[in-house]
C-alpha cells in the first residue's frame, strides 16, 4: 500500500527537532533507520502529518565508554553495535544478538534506537537490554532523564516517551559475564516466534524475553552455587506462568510459552 501524504524535514539539531514535534501537536514521528515506522505507514497503521529525520543531528550514532558503562547512541544502525569493539568487549551479549537481526541490509540500515522505539514484543534487541539491565537516555525540551528499560515499555507498539521527547542512547553497564541467546524463527532474517537472552554476572542472571507478551519483557534470577538447572528452570516456568503470549498463525500463547521453557533451558546449557 501507499503511506498517506506527510512532510519530510531534517533538523540539524535536538533543539530545532523538539521544536518541530511541539508545533506537530502529536502528529509528527521521530524517523531513525526507518524499518519499523515505514512499514506500519505503508500500512497505514501509522499517519504522521510530519516524519522528523534524525540522522543529521550530531552525536547519536557513537559508541562512547565511561568509567561504569558504555553509551550506544540511538541512531547507531545494529551492524554499529555488532562490529564495535566497545561493544563486544563490555557487552558481548549485545552484539551478538546485533549481528543476528534481519540480513546485512537492515543490519545496516536499521538502529536500534528505533527498533527500541517501536516497542515491538519481538525486538530481539530490548530482550537483550533486559538482560543486561539497560538504561535509556532520553531528551526533551526541558532536559534530559534516564529510565530503566523495564519501564520504558508501558503496551503493545507503546513506550513512555512524551511526543516531544526523543531517545538518544542507550547505556550498558560494563559487567562483563556469560551470555548466550536462544531464538526460535521460520528463517534466519524472520522475526523471533520467540527467543530468549542470558546475561550471566557473579551471582545474578539477567533474562530478556522475546514475542512472550504484549511489550519486550525480562527480570532477573539470584543465584546460588546449590541450584542446578533443573530449580532455575523451575523459577523460569513460575515467572512464564503469569505472561500471556500472542497467538498467531506461528504458534499458540500455550506453545510459545513450552518453547520459552526450552530455549531457557538451552540458553542456560550455551552459557559462553
Amino acid at each position: 500500500m501507499i503511506p498517506s501524504s506527510f512532510d519530510y524535514v531534517v533538523p540539524q539539531s535536538l533543539q530545532e527537532a523538539f521544536s518541530i514535534l511541539r508545533e506537530s501537536d502529536g502528529e509528527g514521528k521521530v524517523l531513525a533507520g526507518g524499518h519499523s515506522l515505514i512499514p506500519l505507514m505503508k500500512l497505514r497503521f501509522a499517519r504522521p502529518s510530519i516524519l522528523v529525520d534524525i540522522s543529521k543531528i550530531e552525536g547519536l550514532s557513537k559508541v562512547e565508554e565511561n568509567d561504569d558503562f558504555i553509551e550506544i547512541g540511538a541512531m547507531c544502525s545494529h551492524a554499529l553495535v555488532a562490529y564495535s569493539n566497545l561493544v563486544k568487549e563490555n557487552s558481548p551479549l549485545v552484539a551478538h544478538v546485533a549481528a543476528q537481526i534481519g540480513d546485512a541490509a537492515i543490519r545496516h540500515r536499521g538502529t536500534i534506537g528505533g527498533s527500541i522505539c517501536h516497542g515491538d514484543p519481538a525486538s530481539d534487541i530490548a530482550g537483550a537490554l533486559f538482560a543486561t539491565s539497560a538504561v535509556l537516555v532520553i531528551a526533551g525540551p526541558n532536559g534530559k532523564r534516564e529510565m530503566k528499560v523495564e519501564d520504558f515499555f508501558v503496551g503493545f507498539l507503546e513506550t513512555a516517551l512524551d511526543p516531544e521527547e526523543i531517545l538518544i542512547g542507550i547505556k550498558l553497564p560494563k559487567k562483563l559475564g556469560r551470555y548466550s541467546f536462544e531464538k526460535l524463527q521460520r528463517r534466519s532474517i524472520d522475526w523471533a516466534i520467540v527467543a530468549v537472552a542470558l546475561n550471566k554476572v557473579e551471582d545474578t542472571l539477567g533474562v530478556g524475553l522475546v514475542n512472550l507478551g504484549p511489550t519486550p519483557a525480562g527480570f532477573s534470577l539470584s543465584l546460588s552455587r546449590s541450584e542446578d538447572t533443573a530449580a532455575l528452570l523451575e523459577k523460569f516456568r513460575d515467572i512464564a506462568a503469569g505472561l500471556t503470549p500472542p497467538s498467531d498463525i506461528f504458534g499458540s500463547s500455550q506453545y510459545r510459552k513450552v518453547m520459552a521453557e526450552v530455549l531457557f533451558s538451552r540458553a542456560l546449557s550455551n552459557l559462553v
